[in-house]
């Protein structure tokens, strides 16, 4: 069972709200960098995976994984 209960991009930074109660912030220019956008952001068990795209593509070609707390944990490519 997943200790989120769901994550939102608001065009600046995450929010994670936990079943506990609390809300995390991950506050990151790693998802825009390089010209990208957020498309969304997926609850995967105790992490979330924010879907990012190219601005000029329509598919979203990496995603980054952020833990419950808001920790970053990296990127990977699709």
């Amino acid at each position: 069972m997943s200790k989120i209960s769901y994550a939102n991009w608001d065009g600046t930074q995450l929010i994670i709200k936990r079943k506990d109660g609390n809300t995390s912030k991950c506050k990151t220019a790693n998802f825009t960098n390089g010209g990208y956008e957020v498309v969304a952001c997926n609850v995967v068990g105790d992490d979330v995976h924010v879907l990012t795209k190219l601005k000029n593509n329509s598919r979203p070609s990496r995603y980054h994984i952020v833990n419950s707390s808001g920790g970053y944990k990296g990127s990977k490519g699709m």
